[in-house]
């Protein structure tokens, strides 16, 4: 007779083994009503802890670092490097970009054909929701609402931005460190004038 526990009992486990520290920030996604599982994942714990990109910024707490503020500012950085990148990736002259400490952001182009918009345009959703979603788990849902227009706009629907999204989601995997650095750079300065 074989016994074998339920998918439940699995992931409770999962749960019990983790480090204090990421028990906690698995927590934090649970006091906010998300179910254990969707938790595990979104909080980037299932990641061997030496190979996760973020800082802790001195804090043993894992659960502080989704609650610091800076993690916006690095967010819209990310996010408009992954623009910057795709745009210039395809060929597209890039003339500015700029975050605000409330985490907004803006990268601007010359003009280009709406095709290559469409793939500029998705590229801060999917390397937020693609490639660093581990680092900003809770962010994966917002923040793109005008990207997401722009996107369908430029690629003359939902059939033409999935294949846009499907673009940028492989410039961005092949540029990855270009985006982190650019990234980096544009959260120093704030401002960058090409």
């Amino acid at each position: 007779m074989t016994v074998t526990a339920s998918p439940e009992v699995g992931v409770w486990s999962m749960y019990m083994d983790l480090h204090e520290d990421d028990r906690a920030a698995v927590d934090a996604f649970r006091s906010v009503g998300v179910e254990l599982t969707t938790a595990l994942v979104n909080s980037g714990v299932l990641s061997p802890r030496e190979s996760r990109t973020y800082s802790l910024h001195g804090s043993t707490d894992e659960s502080h670092r989704l609650l610091d503020p800076m993690r916006t500012v690095q967010r819209a950085a990310e996010h408009e490097s992954a623009h910057a990148v795709v745009g210039v990736a395809l060929g597209v002259r890039l003339r500015e970009m700029r975050i605000e400490e409330d985490g907004s952001g803006w990268t601007g182009f010359d003009d280009a054909p709406p095709a290559m918009l469409a793939v500029i345009s998705a590229a801060g959703d999917a390397w937020i929701r693609g490639h660093r979603c581990a680092e900003f788990p809770s962010d994966t849902a917002g923040g793109c609402g005008s990207d997401f227009r722009d996107v369908v706009r430029h690629a003359g629907g939902i059939q033409g931005e999935h294949e846009a999204r499907r673009q940028a989601w492989q410039l961005l995997a092949e540029r990855r460190n270009m985006v982190l650095a650019l990234g980096q750079n544009l959260l120093r300065c704030r401002r960058l004038l090409f």
